[in-house]
């Protein structure tokens, strides 16, 4: 996947937000600047959204990954939890 596209309309979506919010910027601009982010934010997100890019991040594998983070959590909270009770004098 070329990430340089996404990466790019990121960029110009946030270039876009900044604008939006700048006082010299004048009003009718402003407004047009509101509407293309509108249409980058949709450009954006089918992006993120197509296959290409959901073969990119591995995205078939999410099952898999979810389990495994909440593995992870689970055992991250089980030490900070031992860790807590012998801090406080339980077993």
């Amino acid at each position: 996947m070329d990430m340089k596209e996404l990466s790019d309309l990121i960029a110009t979506r946030n270039y876009v937000l900044l604008a939006i919010d700048n006082f010299s910027i004048d009003k009718e601009t402003s407004r047009y600047m509101s509407d293309l982010r509108v249409i980058l934010d949709k450009k954006i997100i089918d992006l993120l959204k197509g296959d290409e890019f959901k073969s990119y991040v591995g995205y078939e594998k999410l099952a898999e990954v979810k389990r495994e983070m909440a593995e992870t959590n689970n055992e991250v909270f089980q030490k900070a939890r031992q860790k807590l009770n012998t801090e406080r004098g339980f077993k």
